[in-house]
């Protein structure tokens, strides 16, 4: 009985030595360390901003408002971006999330446009772009952005409705312009 339980506990006391040995050959894992950025390092590469899309061109009529989804990348981790339209958009477009705390690298981010177009608005081209901004540097991969405001056409004896670009007051229909 005694050779039984010195045969047990020796075959135990084996068992443990090879689970610590196993334990300590085991790589620890890696510390959660968060890599600096290019801007954190004060380094001259500026980040490289990709969108889905090389642009987009909306048209709506006043009263009007719709969304798209648009997705970008950075080739760097960013901290505290914020992603804005220029002034001549900014009335007629928010963007949500409009700031991300972390940008990894190499990682999709989406947004989510949303157009809305007040009854008042006077009709016309608004031009211009949104842009990625960490702290007060603009990164130069900006999103081209068209916004058309026309009018629309509808009849009330017909399903059918168009927009079209309004007309100058006084348009000059194969005339020479000077």
């Amino acid at each position: 009985m005694n050779k039984r339980l010195l045969y047990l506990a020796g075959t135990i006391a084996v068992i443990a030595v090879i689970l610590v040995a196993v334990q300590q050959a085991r790589p620890a894992p890696p510390a959660e360390t968060a890599e600096p950025t290019a801007l954190d390092q004060g380094r001259s590469t500026q980040p490289k901003i990709t969108w889905s899309l090389p642009s987009l061109d909306v048209t709506l009529s006043p009263g009007e408002s719709t969304s798209r989804d648009l997705v970008f990348q950075s080739d760097q981790r960013l901290k505290k971006a914020i992603i804005e339209p220029v002034p001549e958009l900014a009335p007629f477009l928010t963007v949500q999330p409009s700031t991300f705390a972390t940008v990894p690298a190499n990682t999709s981010q989406a947004v989510h446009l949303t157009f809305a177009i007040s009854p008042n608005t006077k009709y016309g081209s608004y031009v211009g772009t949104i842009h990625l901004r960490v702290g007060t540097q603009t990164l130069p991969q900006t999103f081209k952005l068209s916004l058309n405001v026309w009018q629309t056409f509808s009849s009330p004896n017909s399903p059918i409705s168009f927009k079209y670009p309004s007309l100058p007051a006084n348009p000059t229909f194969g005339a020479k312009q000077k």
